[in-house]
């Protein structure tokens, strides 16, 4: 769920926020250490939508941006690269619930 309301929270932010979600993005994925200053919004890029979303979710919790649904609240996952992996089943139904809410949001693979 958080991934997908990150998705249709961030798409519907102003570019200076999408901008800012970014770029605290990769302040996060560099403050582990897994990525140097130089490669990191390189590696941001070239991970899956979910694993992506995952992070600004993060992102958007410490921005104090709040969720496009009024239902939910951002979860602190402690790893995004992980939290979804064989969790197709759950973000189905995360779908079908937002889409009771009128948000239309999935990922593209």
């Amino acid at each position: 769920m958080n991934a997908l309301v990150a998705k249709a929270t961030y798409k519907q932010l102003p570019i200076t926020l999408q901008t800012q979600v970014v770029n605290n993005t990769l302040f996060i994925l560099q403050q582990n250490g897994r990525y140097s200053s130089d490669r990191v919004l390189e590696h941001l890029n070239q991970m899956d939508e979910k694993t992506k979303y995952g992070f600004f979710a993060l992102s958007m919790l410490e921005l104090g941006i709040e969720p496009i649904s009024q239902k939910w609240q951002w979860q602190i996952v402690s790893n995004p690269f992980v939290a979804l992996i064989g969790a197709e089943r759950e973000i189905m139904m995360a779908r079908l619930g937002l889409k009771r809410e009128g948000i239309e949001v999935n990922f593209s693979e």
